[in-house]
Formats: structure tokens, C-alpha cells, sequence
């Protein structure tokens, strides 16, 4: 991971539900860890120590660039300490 943002460019359909999911390895950690994005979640939730669920409700019939700051999402879940660093994300 060169930054700290993952920018996406989507189209929602609308009431079309939508599941975006990103698997993230770390040398630190003996497993994956899944970032989720939906419009079926209804907050934000960790669950496992694997999986972070990120609701994303757009209801926008239109093309958007939606931002999201992983190492904040990472941080928030409590899958690292407070005071993990990831290296390349300022």
C-alpha cells in the first residue's frame, strides 16, 4: 500500500443492493484482513478480528468517487493497536 485512501469510482442502481469487498495482508499478521463495503450494512462493525464491515449508502443514480481512509477503518476496528504504524500511509 503506497497511501492511506482508497478511492472508488461506482454507480448505484437505485434499491439494488451492492457488496464490495477488499482482502488486505499484512506481514504482522497470520491472516487477511477483509474490508467490506455495502449498502446492506446498517453500521460500522467488526467482527472476528477478520472481517470489517463499512456501510456505503449512495443513493445516487449517477457516477460518484467515494474515498475511504483505510488506515482510520483499520484503526477504528481495533484489528491493530492504537499505536500501529503502516508503513507508505501518511
Amino acid at each position: 500500500m503506497t497511501g492511506r485512501y482508497l478511492y472508488l469510482q461506482v454507480k448505484s442502481t437505485s434499491g439494488a443492493p451492492y457488496s464490495l469487498h477488499f482482502d488486505f495482508g499484512f506481514a504482522e499478521r497470520g491472516h487477511n484482513v477483509r474490508v467490506s463495503v455495502s449498502n446492506l450494512f446498517k453500521s460500522f462493525n467488526q467482527s472476528n478480528g477478520f472481517v470489517i464491515q463499512v456501510p456505503l449508502d449512495l443513493r445516487l443514480e449517477r457516477w460518484t468517487v467515494t474515498c475511504i481512509d483505510l488506515v482510520e477503518i483499520f484503526h477504528r476496528s481495533g484489528v491493530f493497536p492504537p499505536s500501529y504504524q503502516i508503513e507508505g500511509a501518511h
